[in-house]
Order: structure tokens, then sequence, then C-alpha cells
């Protein structure tokens, strides 16, 4: 069965796009609170405040960010911004060596519909999102700059998204949906 869905290549997707810009921030965080950069920590909580992005499940890490750059000495100027009432939402999913991760979202019809994984170090994933009872829109490998699905739903339905572990160790990665 032909899925009711346009897949649109992730070459043709603008850099700024609202799921590409968390994955950034996430990515830029992490390092940032390894390196313990408290100026780029507070960076990365902006821009996860600012796109509107929520977790999914588990820790703000936005808020927790902010938290720790602050009390490391990171000096906030800014004023407060309120958020949107829906946007980007992200969780952080740790997996054993061979196993799965799924969950399941609804896309609206006529609008971008957008995932984007992104692995730690060493990390060997494989990203699928799927019609719910249907056909695959996207199946890829996901390298250690990250992967992404993006496509037009035709109708506002429910799409599976599952991330498998194929590699030999444990692996973290965020699951970012628009």
């Amino acid at each position: 069965m032909i899925g009711f869905a346009l897949a649109v290549a992730a070459s043709t997707l603008p850099p700024a796009d609202p799921v590409a810009l968390v994955a950034q921030a996430l990515a830029q965080g992490r390092r940032a609170e390894t390196a313990r950069d408290y100026e780029a920590l507070l960076k990365a909580a902006r821009t996860l405040e600012l796109s509107g992005a929520a977790p999914g499940e588990g820790e703000d890490l936005a808020a927790r960010w902010r938290r720790v750059a602050l009390a490391g000495g990171a000096r906030d100027d800014a004023a407060p911004y309120r958020g949107r009432a829906l946007g980007p939402a992200y969780r952080l999913v740790n997996l054993a060596p061979g196993k799965d991760a799924a969950t399941s979202q609804i896309f609206l019809a006529g609008r971008k519909a957008l995932i984007s994984v992104v692995p730690t170090e060493g990390a060997t994933l494989w990203l699928e999102v799927a019609e719910e009872g249907g056909s695959a829109v996207c199946t890829q490998a996901v390298t250690a700059s990250g992967g992404r699905c993006a496509w037009l739903p035709l109708f506002t339905r429910r799409y599976q998204m599952r991330v498998a572990n194929r590699g030999a160790r444990q692996a973290s990665f965020f699951l970012i949906s628009n």
C-alpha cells in the first residue's frame, strides 16, 4: 500500500527548521555541560526555551541547564520568554544493545512533519517512521551527526516512530519531533 505522505529528502530542508534548531541546541548543551562552559550552556538553554521545545517526558533540560549555568557564573540579561502553546518536543532515550524504543504522535494534515535523532558518539542507530498500522514514511541509518525524517501528511493521523540500537553497546540519543 502506498503511504499517504510525501517524503522530503533531508538535504532539501532549510537549516533553520524548528527540529534542526532543537537538535543543534541539545547537542551544544550536552557538549557545554560536559566542558562546564556555562555561557554556552545558558545559550543552549535559551535556544530550547525560545524554540518552544519541551520534554516529551523526563527532565526539562532547558531549566536544568539554566540553573547550572547561572550557578556556574553565567549572566542572563535576556528578558523572560513566555513560549508558545505548542512546539517541538524532545526526549532523552537510553537504549540497550539490540533493543528499540517506540512512540507515536499525531501529525496534522498539510503541515510539515519532522523527526530528528541526535545520538551520542559511537551509537549505531536506525530510525523508522510509519503511519499507524500502515506503510513506512522513512527508514534510515542514523549517522554520527544525526538522522531526520521529514514528510507532509495528507491526512491528520498518528505516526509511529521507532529507533533501534543496532550497536554492541548502550546508546543514548535525543528524539525530537515538531
